[in-house]
């Protein structure tokens, strides 16, 4: 059993009895902190009935967390019990059991374990000595470490058993990594093959569509050159045409030009035989002018002599 001394402190030898005391108890449940486990006051009606049994009544004791019930447990225990035992609690000592107070309950156990002795009229053979340790319990604590050795062998067995099972879940956990990493991979195949034949269809469609493009464009091309031959046929019927209306078109310009030469030489007939009356005017021109001259110069020859009749008659 663990006592109320803080880490550090020294231990009060002085009550050492009492802890040896309590260990040879079987209580309800085991005995780890005395101030904690005896807080609530159910293990301290369960020591006095293992030595006064008509005394205690454990179904008027409940475990209890709650400071109320704890308040509870305790006021019963001192008016039924403790008084019987000619020992006195105050309220300030329950309240400072309840709060689990260094030693508070061991003092109260010391008060007790003597009541326990004047009732029952005999000693429960622990003194108060430092080191002392009572004969009836000897044979208990080597019966004590006996069991805890058998139970400090039973926890390296399950120690051992741990550290084995631990092991194995490693080398499963191991395992199990590794198919999940191989089923994993394979995924990643699976998928990269699957992307690989999509991307394969996608281009078998393309070259696929490809061809059907290029035999429609063939298909196209070959219109195309039919209808480039019609239209070379066409064509070539146009030239011919062209032709024919070039030969006519050339029988029509030499036609008009015979015409405008026979129109030119009409021209130049007309033009000759006005040439002709033209000198045949000049020519009439001159002669009556000729004339009027000639006329002039007799008319002026016959005034001057005239003029010299005149003078020579004056």
């Amino acid at each position: 059993m663990e006592n109320n001394n803080k880490p550090g402190e020294k231990i009060n030898l002085e009550l050492m009895y009492i802890y040896n005391w309590l260990d040879t108890l079987t209580l309800s449940h085991p005995k780890k902190n005395i101030s904690r486990d005896f807080s609530d006051g159910q293990l301290l009606a369960e020591v006095i009935k293992h030595y006064v049994p008509k005394m205690v009544d454990l179904n008027n004791y409940l475990p209890a967390s709650t400071t109320n019930q704890k308040c509870y447990n305790w006021n019963t225990l001192q008016t039924r019990v403790l008084k019987k035992l000619n020992v006195k609690l105050s309220k300030k000592e329950i309240n400072d059991i309840i709060m689990c107070k260094s030693l508070a309950i061991e003092h109260l156990l010391e008060k007790v374990y003597v009541g326990i002795e004047k009732t029952i009229g005999k000693s429960l053979g622990f003194k108060k000595d430092d080191d002392y340790v009572p004969e009836n319990s000897i044979e208990e604590l080597k019966k004590n470490l006996k069991n805890k050795k058998i139970d400090l062998k039973s926890l390296k067995e399950v120690v051992e058993d741990l550290e084995k099972k631990l092991e194995i879940l490693k080398s499963e956990k191991e395992d199990f990594e590794n198919q999940i990493a191989k089923l994993t991979g394979v995924n990643n195949n699976k998928n990269s093959n699957n992307e690989n034949n999509i991307d394969n269809n996608n281009n078998n469609i393309d070259t696929n569509n490809n061809d059907e493009n290029k035999e429609e464009n063939g298909n196209v091309n070959k219109d195309d050159n039919e209808n480039k031959e019609e239209n070379g046929n066409v064509s070539q019927n146009d030239n011919e045409n062209k032709e024919e209306n070039g030969t006519e078109n050339k029988n029509d310009n030499d036609n008009k030009e015979e015409n405008i030469n026979g129109s030119n030489n009409n021209d130049n007939e007309n033009n000759n035989d006005e040439e002709n009356k033209d000198e045949e005017n000049k020519d009439e021109e001159n002669k009556e002018n000729e004339e009027e001259k000639n006329e002039e110069e007799k008319s002026e020859e016959e005034k001057n002599s005239e003029e010299e009749k005149e003078n020579n008659e004056e």
